[in-house]
């Protein structure tokens, strides 16, 4: 059997003043359900902590969020900072999802192998892949300037 709910009166988002002023029949007030709480107790019991298979960072969840987020992310559990980073590869490479995941994992692993026992010489790595590509970018490509003088 379910708690009773309690009930109290909010208003709603219109800022009409017809709707501000007028009953619930005008759409000015309106029943708001707030939970009891044994069912707030319920649902906090339920919350489990679960790793993250990229960064391995942990996060208090509920066993619904974590079978929405990997329904989303092709059976992985990811927090919410690797989600954000495999969106990003998503949007900016036009890959797969289940790709970017991938990815995003095997960027987490080389960190979690390399950056954290030596984050110094990590860094460097870094700084001389991003170098790399602002290189490889800067390259012309008109047919001009590959073009041999004669």
């Amino acid at each position: 059997m379910a708690p009773p709910e309690r009930r109290s009166w909010g208003r709603t988002p219109s800022t009409s003043p017809k709707a501000l002023h007028g009953g619930p029949a005008q759409g000015g007030l309106r029943p708001v359900v707030r939970p009891q709480q044994g069912a707030i107790d319920d649902a906090v019991a339920e919350v489990v902590e679960a790793k993250c298979e990229c960064c391995g960072m942990s996060e208090e969840c509920t066993p619904q969020y974590i079978r929405r987020v990997r329904d989303r992310f092709c059976g992985r559990w990811v927090c919410g900072l690797c989600s954000e980073a495999v969106k990003e590869e998503v949007e900016k490479k036009g890959v797969g999802r289940e790709e970017a995941v991938g990815t995003h994992m095997s960027v987490c692993a080389r960190f979690n192998s390399f950056g954290r026992t030596y984050p110094v010489l990590y860094q460097a790595e870094a700084m001389r892949e991003m170098l790399k590509r602002s290189n490889s970018r800067s390259k012309s490509t008109s047919p001009r300037d590959k073009a041999t003088p004669g």
